[in-house]
């Protein structure tokens, strides 16, 4: 595993067979970005990056059964499911 720091480029799930960020990777840019931008930036940078998690990415699991994740993102105020879409009737 090679170092996350600021800079780093988010590993997104593809389809197949390929390598992605662990719920620890993910905390420890928020971390990062922490360091370098500050509360505020960190969380519009980390919430506008794992929002672009595709459908089915392994790191979505993070938000639903990792409860070091889970704790981490509530206690930073960031948002895990900003892409989880809004479910609404079909109209006709």
């Amino acid at each position: 595993m090679s170092a996350i720091t600021w800079d780093s480029v988010p590993d997104y799930d593809q389809w197949g067979v390929d390598s992605s960020w662990s719920c620890d990777q993910w905390i420890m840019w928020h971390k990062s970005l922490l360091a370098k931008f500050g509360k505020e930036r960190a969380k519009l940078i980390w919430d506008y990056a794992y929002a672009k998690s595709g459908n089915l990415s392994s790191n979505l699991d993070c938000r639903t059964f990792n409860s070091t994740f889970k704790k981490y993102v509530a206690d930073n105020d960031l948002n895990p499911m900003a892409n989880a879409g809004v479910f609404a009737p079909v109209l006709s």
